[in-house]
Order: structure tokens, then C-alpha cells, then sequence
């Protein structure tokens, strides 16, 4: 049967904003317990609840908690690491409260371990570990002051409820505390502002000065390993060694590595408690163990307390062995139970994993069949990752490296379960393009490029498509090449699509990660111009029909990109910045100083600030723009969205406003997510002169009659 020739952007679509708003989320922060398998799952069909959820070896796949808990935590507001499992024992942070929560027993109601604070949500948990005897969490708590301070530190709980214990404060922020397998020492991330945790961080060590419950005996303790496995039972066998009537607390501190220029990440222990973490000092994340362990002073002030020698790299290639650290509890390698470790890394812009061999340097590639990988865990032999692929839908999947077939070959992951609730017909995928456009500073730009397909229609002959650029948020963060139902909801409209990864992005080493420095709204905008131009020039798209949307800081690019330039037809903001100087002082602790680093120092750099606001420039805007702003959002809060409102009308420049009641940073309700689509499809329809062929709902467009066709 012959396509049909229809003009881009008014194709019909079998994969409706619908379909994109319920298709199924990565499953995230895997964790093994045992022989079982957990993971959190984010389902927008029910109002954005986190569940979790449990695999076991029969591939029984089943919820973890009761109806209606949701597995979040808020500290840092981007949150993540909200639970760990332990011997069947369910340790989670609960959305509602913050507090933390414990469920021994499946279908047991949870019951708190924290106590209730004094106002809602005031205190709050996140990123566990439990120590061998059982006792103790040791994790990040986040103190939300009444005088509106908030106060990070590290806090042991009682596992079996009971007030925290603080163990170590006086920084800005804390992460990954990893207790050691004998219970003797544990290992946390620190920094203060202005850093980043891209920036600088510091690997420090302590002894754990932990006692075992009396009546605990060795037997005990390793009759509850049993159940977690022989390397577990080693674990809680050693830590009954500690012994004696003191309080829990940390003692000798050392620091191990990190400093201001030196982005540690993803401290942890392997069986033999040898301690490993992340580290960018070649200029690339790289996997490292420890060699020189002897105690050494803490000392905050120096570069480093160890000297790089004592500190090995696994596998020490120019690829990225960690992304940015914007949750709690990423972990991209984990120890087999042969010595070897498994590592997820990036590699040009897609994942990959090897296992290396750390006494031989030998590499061996798994076949997850993923191009984006978010999570890695190891069980025994067993490495088991969470993510996707262009045509893929996010998955688990399995690779066995203990099996006969896998010693000589490349091992093959299997798909163990799949999130996904709705699948997109395969003919009507796109596989993207990777693209390397030049960049007007002399460097590169790396995108990836979604040209128009819909196995039903084509466009006429002599018309080149509409194209969307979309701007990953962050800044420091990447756009993957990854299952993006999203994406298929524009292409198979007749857009082309492309993905910027802009100078500041991640996944391209540290010099491409530090393009930003000091030039947030100016490289991140010109390389977006760039991308565009490349592609129009390459006589893929229509240069004079060319959109930008993007949220949070892509929001604010976006915005930029409108105001200071005149390449763009329109813009889609998501909860974008908007006016710099408010939002400096009014987001949350973890980014208020993030642009000192972007910017320059506050309030030094006040004038770069002000310059490179789009609200201050608001009459300068060239091109419609649409601007959605979730009403609980503590990161980019509703007056940025609604500042710049203020100035468009006072303007009168074409914009649309829509505000969306029980969202936070980041939409995750399926009726927002519908709701944002259908707006901005229409949006553009507007601007652009075409009529989509969907049935869209009503919007809104304030001055519409400044609309030029």
C-alpha cells in the first residue's frame, strides 16, 4: 500500500500523549538480597508512586510494600537511595512523612523506625547501610530547621527503632556511607559549597565503634547469613568480633582521597574489605581500588591525603565509569564472587559493560543488548543491569558469568522483566544518530538525531521537516540513547528530533564536563544553535521551522535561547529557571550554590547574573513560548514560571501558561504528562501554521494575536 503524503507535523499517530505517559519507568536502584532480586519502580498511572518491588528466583515478580506506600526520599529534593533489604528485612523512607520505615515479612504493614519530627517532613533519610550485627543504619539524614537552615550529616538508626545517633557533621553535604564486611570501618563521601558533587569530594574512612547486641552471639549472626549467602555469613561472622559497651561512633577518621578539583564517587567495600570508589583525577570516572591503606590524619584542607600511587585503576581507559550523582545510591560496578568486577561505563555516548580482572587487567565484554544502562548489581556470578535501547523498553536484564558457556565467549544478558505497560509498535521507531556538529567556540558538539519516520505517510517532496531541539536538564547531566516513547510521539508526527549534549554534559570526560564553567547561557545555547544549523545545513530540516524545548536548566537554555538569539520559531519551557537571582536564593541547599561554578561566585557575580537572566531581557524574546511549572516544585519554584509571565504580558508576547497542582520537579503524574504533550503539540501547531491530526484539548495562547504566520 502506497504512503500517504502529508505535510510534516499533521501525520496521524498510533502513539498518543497517552501512551507516553503511561509507558513503563526504568527500573531503578537494584538492589540483591539473597537469591532475590529488588528494584523501585516509578508508575505514573498511580499518581507517581515509587513502588517496590521484588524478583525472585522463579522470576515471581511481586510488590514489596502494601497498597499506597511510596518509596521516595526528598533529601536533596532529587532524593533517591530511599531503601535497602537485608536477610528479607525492608528498610525504606516513605514519601508521605520522610520518615524511615522497616518490614520484616512480605505483606507485614512497615513500621517506623524514626520518630515523628516536629513539623512534616522535617527530617529526612536516605542512602543505607546496615551494619553486619544488624543493628545499625548508618545513612544521610537532612535536618529542615524552623528558621530554615537545613543541616546535613551522618546518623546511625537503630534498625529496631529508636532516636539517631549522630556519628559525623559540620559539612555541607554527606553521601554513600559503606560500612566495611567485618563491621569495623565504614566509608562516606563529603564537600562543601560551592562545590558540586561533579566538582570535588572527599573519600573519608573511620573506625566503627559498634558493639553487638548482647545475646547476639556468632551463631546467630551467621544463621541469618545463611540467608543471604556464603559471602554475607563471612561478613556477619567477622562482625562479631566487635564487641565492648560504648556507643556507637566513629573513631581514627582518615581521609582517602578527593579534593576540590577531585570528583569521588561510589565508595564500596569488596568481600575481602578492600575498599573501592569512582575517581576523575585522569580526567575520566574511572573504577579504583585502594592499595595503601594505613591510617593517615584527616585533613580537609590538603588536595589529598593519599598519594594517587596508592590508589589503583581497574580498567584505566578514557571511558566514564559513573554519571553524575544528581540521586543517592548509583552504583555502576559491583564484585563477582571470582574476584573480577563488573563495570558499566560510557563510551561515545552509549553503555556498555565489562568485567575486568583486577589482578590481571584481563577485560571481558557482556551483551546486555542496552545502549542506556542506569542501574548495575552483582549477585554470586550474576550481573544484573536496568535501562534500554532505542528499540528496547526498560528492562532488567541478566547476564550469568558462571555459567560453562559464558569462561570463552562474550556473555549474553537476558531480559529477566520488562516495566513496559504499553508497547510502541516496532515499524514506528526511529533509531537516532549519532552526531558530532562544530561547535562556534572551535570545540565539538555531541547530539544525538531522530529523523522524521511514520511507516504510514511522508512528507511532500519539496518541504523539509520541522525540527525539535531538546536540552537535557541539569546542566551537568546527558541525554542517552535510550526507549523514548517521547521521542516516537513527535517523529511519527513528522519532526525531526535532536538531543543536544551540550559542552557541560557528562559522558565525554572532565574537560568536555568543564566547558560550562563560567559560561552557563552561552556555550549550552550556541551549541544547542549549533546542533540546528549542522542539521539544516545537512538538508535534513527546515531551519526557519526549528523549535527548542527543555526542562529545568534545559528550561532555562530554552529561554535563553528565545531571548538572546533569533534562530528559533517557539519554545517549550518545563520548569525552567528563569530569573537567576531568585533562584539562587530561593531553590533548595543542594543547587543555591551551584552557580558559582556556571556563573560565578554569589553575590560577587551579581551583574553576570543579571545579564544572563531571561526574565531581565523578557522584551528582547523573538518567539512564542509555552511554559509548564509544577506548583510543589522546591528546586525551580512556580514564581520563576511566573516572574517571567509577568514580564511577557507585560509585553504582550505571545505565551502559554500551564500549572500543574501535585507536581514536584519533574512531572510524574500520567495526567500531567499528557496534559504537557497535547499542550505543546497544539502549541507548536499554532505557531508553526499546521492542524495536527490528534483531537487536542483547548489552549490558551495569551496575545495570540502577535502570532505571526
Amino acid at each position: 500500500m502506497p504512503k500517504q503524503t502529508l505535510a510534516y507535523g499533521t501525520w496521524p499517530s498510533p502513539i498518543g500523549a497517552s501512551l507516553v505517559a503511561e509507558a513503563g519507568a526504568v527500573p531503578g536502584w537494584l538492589q540483591t538480597d539473597g537469591e532475590d532480586l529488588y528494584w523501585v519502580e516509578l508508575r505514573p498511572a498511580e499518581g507517581g508512586r515509587y513502588g517496590l518491588v521484588r524478583r525472585t528466583p522463579d522470576g515471581r515478580v511481586d510488590d514489596v510494600l502494601p497498597p499506597g506506600w511510596n518509596c521516595r526520599t526528598l533529601v536533596h529534593e532529587y532524593g533517591g537511595g530511599a531503601y535497602l533489604v537485608r536477610n528479607g528485612a525492608v528498610f525504606f523512607s516513605s514519601f508521605d512523612d520522610q520518615r524511615v520505615y522497616r518490614q520484616d515479612g512480605g505483606g507485614e504493614k512497615p513500621r517506623p523506625l524514626t520518630e515523628a519530627p516536629d513539623r512534616p517532613r522535617a527530617d529526612r533519610y536516605a542512602d543505607f547501610s546496615l551494619t553486619p550485627d544488624g543493628r545499625f543504619l548508618i545513612c544521610v539524614r537532612e535536618r529542615h530547621l524552623p528558621s530554615g537552615d537545613v543541616v546535613n550529616d551522618l546518623v546511625a538508626l537503630p534498625a529496631d527503632g529508636g532516636a539517631a545517633v549522630p556519628l559525623t557533621g559540620g559539612r555541607d553535604f554527606y553521601s554513600s556511607p559503606r560500612v566495611s564486611p567485618d563491621g569495623h570501618h565504614v566509608a562516606w563521601l563529603e564537600w562543601d559549597h560551592p562545590q558540586m558533587p561533579w566538582d570535588g569530594t572527599e573519600l573519608l574512612t573511620a573506625t566503627l565503634t559498634s558493639p553487638v547486641e548482647p545475646g547476639c552471639d556468632e551463631g546467630t549472626l551467621s544463621a541469618d547469613a545463611d540467608r543471604a549467602g556464603a559471602e554475607s555469613a563471612v561478613a556477619n561472622t567477622a562482625g562479631a568480633d566487635i564487641a565492648g559497651s560504648e556507643p556507637v561512633g566513629l573513631a581514627d577518621v582518615v581521609r582517602v582521597a578527593g579534593g576540590p578539583e577531585e570528583s569521588v564517587l561510589q565508595p564500596d567495600w569488596d568481600a575481602q574489605g578492600r575498599l573501592h570508589f569512582v575517581s576523575d583525577r585522569s580526567g575520566w570516572w574511572n573504577v579504583y581500588r585502594l592499595e595503601d591503606q594505613r591510617p593517615r590524619a584527616a585533613d580537609h584542607t590538603a588536595a589529598r591525603s593519599t598519594d594517587a600511587a596508592s590508589a589503583r585503576p581497574l580498567d584505566p581507559r578514557p571511558v566514564e565509569q559513573a554519571k553524575a550523582p544528581w540521586v543517592f545510591g548509583l552504583r555502576s560496578y559491583g564484585f563477582l564472587n571470582d574476584g573480577r568486577v563488573a563495570i558499566a561505563f560510557t563510551d561515545e555516548g552509549l553503555d556498555h559493560v565489562d568485567v575486568i580482572d583486577p589482578a590481571t587487567g584481563e577485560r571481558q565484554s557482556v551483551d546486555c543488548g542496552l545502549s542506556s544502562i542506569a542501574f548495575l548489581a552483582t549477585q554470586g556470578m550474576k550481573v544484573w543491569v536496568s535501562g534500554s535501547g532505542p528499540e528496547t523498553p526498560p528492562v532488567v536484564v541478566a547476564a550469568d558469568l558462571g555459567s560453562a558457556d559464558s569462561c570463552n565467549s562474550r556473555p549474553k544478558g537476558t531480559v529477566a522483566f520488562s516495566t513496559a505497560r504499553r508497547r510502541t509498535d516496532p515499524s514506528f521507531i526511529v533509531l537516532p544518530e549519532a552526531i558530532v556538529a562544530p561547535a562556534s567556540s572551535g570545540d565539538v558538539v555531541h547530539a544525538l538525531y531522530y529523523p522524521p519516520h511514520n511507516p504510514d505517510v511522508e512528507g511532500p517532496p519539496d518541504e523539509r521537516p520541522p525540527l525539535i531541539v531538546c536540552v537535557h536538564g541539569g546542566p551537568t547531566s546527558a541525554a542517552e540513547a535510550q526507549y523514548s516513547p517521547e521521542v516516537q510521539f513527535w517523529t511519527t508526527r513528522g519532526f525531526a528530533y535532536t538531543f543536544v549534549n551540550y559542552g557541560g554534559s557528562t559522558g565525554y570526560g572532565r574537560r568536555y564536563r568543564d566547558r560550562l564553567k563560567g559560561t552557563w547561557g552561552i556555550v549550552d545555547v550556541l551549541d544547542s544553535i549549533a546542533v540546528a544549523r549542522y542539521l539544516a545545513a545537512r538538508g535534513n530540516v527546515d531551519g526557519r521551522r526549528c523549535v527548542i524545548r527543555g526542562g529545568s536548566a534545559g528550561g532555562y537554555t530554552t529561554l535563553c535561547a528565545l531571548i538572546f538569539h533569533d534562530v528559533f520559531a517557539a519554545g517549550a519551557s518545563y520548569f525552567g529557571v528563569a530569573a537567576l537571582e531568585e533562584f539562587v536564593q530561593q531553590t533548595h541547599k543542594f543547587e543555591s550554590r551551584y552557580g558559582d561554578g556556571l556563573l560565578g561566585p554569589w553575590p560577587e557575580a551579581a551583574d553576570v547574573y543579571r545579564e544572563r537572566s531571561p526574565v531581565a531581557h523578557a522584551d528582547g524574546i523573538s518567539a512564542p513560548v509555552l511554559l509548564l511549572q509544577g506548583l510543589e516544585d522546591a528546586i525551580v519554584p512556580p514564581a520563576q514560571a511566573e516572574i517571567f509571565v509577568a514580564a511577557l504580558e507585560r509585553k504582550r508576547l505571545p505565551y502559554a501558561y500551564l500549572a500543574f497542582a501535585g507536581e514536584q520537579h519533574g512531572f510524574r503524574q500520567a495526567a500531567t504528562v499528557q496534559a504537557a504533550l497535547e499542550a505543546e503539540l497544539s502549541f507548536y501547531g499554532a505557531v508553526l501554521g499546521f492542524s495536527p491530526a490528534d483531537d487536542l484539548p483547548p489552549l490558551e495562547i495569551h496575545n495570540a494575536e502577535s502570532l505571526e504566520r
